[in-house]
Parts: C-alpha cells; sequence; structure tokens
C-alpha cells in the first residue's frame, strides 16, 4: 500500500537545448523525462526493480543529440503512418497525396510527430506523475497538403512505481473520413546493464507469423511462419543477428499482449505491454547498435498500399468526429535476485 500518494512530482526543467519535463515517484524513485519540443519524446525511464536505478531506455547524451536524431532514442510517437510508405504517396478516396521523403530514401518514414513540436496541456499527480501533450494539424502547416485531415493527437504518460503508461489519442477533427495508423517505437537498452551481453538477452513476442517483406522491408502481402531464427514465440535468447521484422497473430490475454526483454546478468525483464487495439508487433535490433525495439502497432507497414489491394493490413479510418484511443505499458520487473 502506497504511503504517501503526494510523492508524485512534475516539473519544467530548462536544459541545454529545450525543455524537459521530468516525471518522478519519490516513494518509489522512479523517474521519466519527456521532451515535448522534440516529438514529445520519452526518451529516458529510470526504474528501480531491485532497489537500484536502473535507465531502460536507450537514452541520448544530450537534448541536442535527440534534436539530431529524433527518430533513434526513447519512445518515438508514429503518426499516423508508422513505418514506411511506399513511393512516399498514398491514394485514399480517389485521391492521390505526397508525403515528405526521408534523405537517401523513396520512401516516407514515421510521418509527421516524432519530431515536430508539441504542445504541453496539462499535468498532474492523481494517480501517478502524468503529462499530457497534443500534436495538433492546425499548428503545422507543412504537414497538411501531405494529408489533410485535421486531427489532434494526445499522448499521456503516467509513471507510477516501475510502471510507465502510454495512451494515444486521436480525434478527426475534419469533414471526411480519415485513414491512420498509430505507433511507439520504444529503444530499450541491449543489454540492459553494462555487465550483461546481447547474445544472452532473451526476447518473446506473443506472436504467430510476421509479414513477408521485399528487398526494402515493405510487405508483400503475404503472412509466413517466421524461420526458427526469427521465431520469438517462445523466449529465447537474441544472438548477435539483425532483426528488422513485422510479427502479427498477436495473443492477447484479458485484452492486452506481452512481450518481454530478459536481461539475465541482473535479472530483469522489461515488458512491452499493448492493449487490442495494437494488432502489430515489430522486432527492430540493430547490429550496429545496444538497442531493442519492441514496438506495438495498429497496422504493418505500408497498410494503405496493402488495404486498397483488398488486404486486411490493419488500416484505421476515422469518421468525422470519431475518437480512437490505445494503451500500452512498460513494465519493468526483477525476476532474480542479484
Amino acid at each position: 500500500m502506497r504511503s504517501d500518494q503526494n510523492s508524485y512530482r512534475v516539473e519544467e526543467e530548462a536544459v541545454a537545448g529545450g525543455v524537459v519535463y521530468l516525471l518522478r515517484d519519490e516513494e518509489a524513485q522512479t523517474e521519466a523525462r519527456i521532451a515535448p519540443g522534440i516529438g514529445n519524446n520519452l526518451f529516458s525511464f529510470v526504474a528501480r526493480p531491485a532497489g537500484h536505478p536502473l535507465e531502460v531506455m536507450l537514452a541520448p547524451d544530450s537534448l541536442s543529440q535527440l534534436s539530431q536524431f529524433p527518430i533513434g532514442f526513447g519512445i518515438p510517437v508514429l503518426f499516423p503512418f508508422p513505418d514506411l510508405v511506399r513511393n512516399a504517396e498514398y491514394e485514399f478516396e480517389g485521391r492521390i497525396y505526397h508525403l515528405e521523403r526521408r534523405p537517401h530514401s523513396r520512401h516516407a518514414s514515421h510521418a509527421f510527430a516524432f519530431d515536430r513540436p508539441w504542445s504541453v496541456i496539462e499535468h498532474n499527480t492523481g494517480q501517478g506523475a502524468t503529462l499530457r501533450s497534443a500534436f495538433r494539424w492546425q499548428d503545422h502547416s507543412d504537414i497538411q497538403a501531405q494529408y489533410p485531415f485535421p486531427f489532434e493527437l494526445v499522448v499521456t504518460y503516467t509513471l507510477r512505481g516501475n510502471v510507465l503508461q502510454v495512451q494515444g489519442e486521436v480525434t478527426n477533427l475534419g469533414q471526411s473520413r480519415m485513414p491512420m495508423g498509430f505507433g511507439l517505437h520504444p529503444y530499450f537498452r541491449l543489454p540492459l546493464s553494462e555487465r550483461g551481453r546481447r547474445e544472452d538477452c532473451l526476447v518473446r513476442t506473443p506472436t504467430t507469423h510476421k509479414w513477408e517483406v521485399d528487398e526494402e522491408l515493405l510487405p508483400t502481402g503475404r503472412i509466413v511462419i517466421p524461420p526458427p531464427e526469427k521465431d520469438f514465440s517462445r523466449l529465447r535468447p537474441l544472438g548477435r543477428q539483425a532483426v528488422d521484422d513485422v510479427y502479427t497473430g498477436v495473443q492477447f490475454r484479458d485484452g492486452w499482449s506481452e512481450s518481454v526483454l530478459v536481461d539475465p546478468s541482473v535479472g530483469v525483464e522489461v515488458a512491452m505491454r499493448a492493449d487490442n487495439r495494437f494488432r502489430e508487433i515489430v522486432i527492430y535490433a540493430p547490429p550496429d547498435r545496444p538497442t531493442i525495439a519492441l514496438e506495438p502497432y495498429t497496422h504493418t507497414t505500408d497498410a494503405i498500399h496493402l488495404q486498397a489491394q483488398g488486404i486486411d493490413a490493419g488500416l484505421i479510418v476515422l469518421e468525422p468526429g470519431a475518437r480512437w484511443t490505445g494503451k500500452v505499458e512498460i513494465v519493468v520487473r526483477q525476476i532474480r535476485s542479484q
């Protein structure tokens, strides 16, 4: 039983490169840091699963580094199209729209929300240390021709003990139907401890299949059984292999899926829990960076093109005035005493 409900804190900090909001649970001595001006990225989460501080996220050295590589640290928020859109264009209800390309790519990647400034709406300490921020269509004239669908995206971060909750809410503010998807790209440290080894860390996702992709990592439309070395339906070592795949056939228990990363060197498990609005999970483990991303998506890569081909890729279409919501939790647990 928590002894002091007032132990939650939310503080605004001026640091080199911008403003950061600190969420803190004084009793548990856990904390998280968010940069609303850089994609509302929660770039640090320090948990204490066994009484010792443990940075869970791959955190940047500075806000300047995060600003230079906003898709590479913490928890980038992906909206309205997570991952790639083929040829940086899409058709919806008879009209073709063109998206901005990322450098050195002919495809669009991760859309608009992860690197632009957000507006803080409120913060409170009622049920945890909570920050609510918004990304509003009308505040960003550079995206309006690419995506002419007025919306408001609100993300709420809540820290309570060793649990971080992320809630996304999207409202269609326009007069027409709106195509969309939502995803998070949490970069976890790999290994979690300095004394751990990448090849010893264990991974599990509650999935049965994966999307087949071409040489550009775009889905072909076929869903296949993963090869043994990329089958993470049971807890198994990641090894040294690189992984960049969209898994599907997500299994839910009581409305939630749970993917886990285990670092045996510290006996700690990080669980990424997502509600049943998230029907795909991306595993991204590059060979040249100390990180793994377990990413909950509402649809697969390039869903808007697959959907147009009659393939159920998870694309969401919001009616005027409608609202979508989804929740994700990151839970840090000690599973073995040290």
